[in-house]
């Protein structure tokens, strides 16, 4: 089992170009602070600062790296709530 845990810490910038700062908990490991931010053009989020990304099986990484991660994303910056993803 792996399990990936994104918790919200807090977000910085302007409206127009938020940063959001997340820590990351893979598995048991210690937590990674990530910042991330919304690319317009690209139309997903993307790392830009901190600590790297953990080192992840490939089935959530694949899932982490997908545009459904980005929706994910977007609900943890709208509620601003912790989401963990647990694969068997």
């Amino acid at each position: 089992m792996n399990k990936l845990t994104i918790i919200y810490i807090t977000e910085i910038g302007d409206s127009d170009d938020p940063h959001l700062i997340l820590d990351l908990i893979y598995n048991d490991e210690r937590p990674r602070t990530c910042t991330y931010r919304y690319d317009k053009a690209w139309e997903g989020f993307e790392w830009i600062d901190g600590d790297s990304e953990p080192n992840m099986s490939r089935e959530i990484r694949d899932l982490f790296d997908s545009k459904a991660m980005d929706s994910v994303f977007d609900i943890i910056q709208r509620t601003r709530k912790t989401v963990s993803i647990e694969i068997c």
